[in-house]
């Protein structure tokens, strides 16, 4: 039997295979170029450039491989590449070794509560560099340097992290090459991750402090202060001098204003439990049943003593109020009998002696307490506002009269 002729595409020539339609090809350009573009125009890190000369690669194989037809081979001993392949690796070679321009340091200080941190570190974000954090010490007063900075670049985020389970804290700062950035943040900015993870409510030294006096009078704490270089007996010898001068002053305080009926206000230490955050403030607080609770942390730096006390009030929502940065060359001199209480202090003793005579119905006294905290005129911010809400509820948010003091 006569064999068949075989059939080809065209005479003498064999069949080439058929690739993806022109139309597909082009559409596939515009796309992987469009995202290359976009990536290159808002790339912060060394990661994202890098992704963006891959999409170009990509779009240069596509292009000479894909609709021009060309052909291309790259041998080597141990290594033999053919076909699209070759212009993706020449072009991607090629782009990767483009440099990124000039690399610039960031240099500035970290100051928490307006001291600098004993430990912390910060990292800068979205940089080309690898080695984009510090960790700061003691002997480093919060200061810290770090490169990766690109020429051009108005801005920075730095992510500050404290020691402990606390929350980093991203902060945004212009940026001018050759002048340092100072970071001034509290330590609230840092809430605790799970303040159980510190503070045990159910601790032997937390259960030691309770009072049976809390129910029939409005009792104040007065935590450990929290520190690294002073020692215990130090800090303890200043807590109880605070301590009395704080009951002291704030009962004379109030009984002059003829505030106090027949709850007494009373401070106590509570030993073995030192607070850091806000947030174990209020979970050792409400586990209390305290009111209000004191608390704040002490370093030595340079011979002078920095300080920073902290009211944690517990009425309604917790709120937490700061006292400043205090520097003396003594804790001694900081709780000094014969000075006056801090009149931020009175005016949130005031302020939630108010709320509880409020609770009890006892609604003159309520609102005097309150016209009281408020004619103080220390308290401002969340804490101002929920006072301003309880004169309203009394109506009281304007004074017919202040208070003037007896004797």
């Amino acid at each position: 039997m006569p064999r068949r002729p075989q059939r080809s595409g065209k005479a003498g020539g064999t069949a080439k295979p058929s690739g993806p339609p022109l139309w597909v090809l082009l559409a596939l350009v515009v796309i992987v170029l469009g995202s290359a573009i976009a990536l290159l125009i808002t790339a912060h890190t060394r990661q994202q450039v890098v992704a963006s000369y891959v999409l170009f690669s990509l779009v240069v194989a596509v292009i000479t491989f894909g609709i021009l037809q060309s052909t291309g081979t790259v041998r080597r001993k141990d290594l033999q590449l053919g076909g699209a392949i070759v212009g993706f690796v020449v072009v991607l070679w090629i782009l990767l070794r483009v440099p990124n321009g000039e690399m610039l340091e960031v240099a500035g200080d970290l100051y928490i509560d307006g001291i600098p941190p004993q430990t912390a570190r910060i990292c800068l974000l979205e940089t080309d560099l690898a080695d984009n954090c510090r960790s700061l010490e003691a002997g480093n007063k919060g200061h810290f340097v770090i490169r990766g900075v690109r020429a051009g670049q108005d801005s920075v985020r730095l992510e500050v992290t404290l020691p402990g389970p606390l929350v980093p804290k991203v902060v945004v700062r212009r940026f001018t090459a050759g002048q340092a950035i100072r970071l001034d943040l509290r330590a609230a900015d840092f809430p605790v991750r799970d303040a159980s993870a510190i503070i045990d409510t159910t601790s032997a030294a937390l259960r030691a402090c309770r009072s049976d006096l809390a129910a029939e009078s409005e009792l104040f704490y007065v935590f450990d202060l929290a520190s690294s270089n002073l020692d215990a007996e130090r800090c303890n010898a200043f807590l109880n001098v605070l301590t009395y001068k704080l009951e002291r002053g704030i009962r004379e305080h109030l009984a002059s204003y003829q505030l106090l009926a027949d709850i007494p206000v009373q401070v106590k230490r509570c030993t073995q439990v030192r607070v850091r955050q806000k947030a174990e403030a209020e979970a050792a607080g409400r586990a209390l049943g305290a009111p209000g609770v004191l608390w704040g942390y002490a370093e030595e730096n340079s011979g002078q003593v920095e300080s920073v006390l902290s009211f944690t009030a517990l009425a309604g929502r917790a709120q937490t109020v700061f006292s400043g940065v205090s520097s003396t060359s003594s804790l001694a001199e900081l709780a000094r009998v014969e000075q006056p209480v801090d009149g931020l202090f009175l005016a949130l003793v005031s302020y939630l002696l108010g709320e509880r005579y409020r609770s009890e119905g006892k609604i003159d006294l309520a609102r005097r307490c309150l016209l009281h905290a408020k004619e103080l005129d220390v308290l401002s911010g969340d804490i101002e506002e929920d006072l301003d809400r309880a004169l309203e509820g009394l109506g009281g948010a304007s004074p017919a009269r202040s208070l003037e003091p007896i004797g």
